[in-house]
């Protein structure tokens, strides 16, 4: 192997590892999105929740005269 034919190698070399890098980065990427609307899911829940058990509350104050 000639001096030519070890730099084509390596370059070879690299393009694999950053087309793999690519890949890996896409798919965080995807995974992050699909986490992101999790979240979303559940800081909605989270907010309903919140507004039932406020209602509640109020409403058992009034039921038992602390209010």
């Amino acid at each position: 192997m000639g001096a030519a034919d070890d730099r084509e190698r390596a370059l070879q070399d690299e393009i694999a590892r950053l087309q793999r890098l690519q890949k890996l980065a896409e798919k965080v990427h995807k995974d992050t999105k699909l986490c992101e609307g999790y979240l979303d899911d559940v800081d909605q829940r989270l907010m309903e929740v919140r507004t039932t058990l406020a209602t509640n509350y109020y409403q058992l104050l009034l039921t038992t005269n602390y209010y």
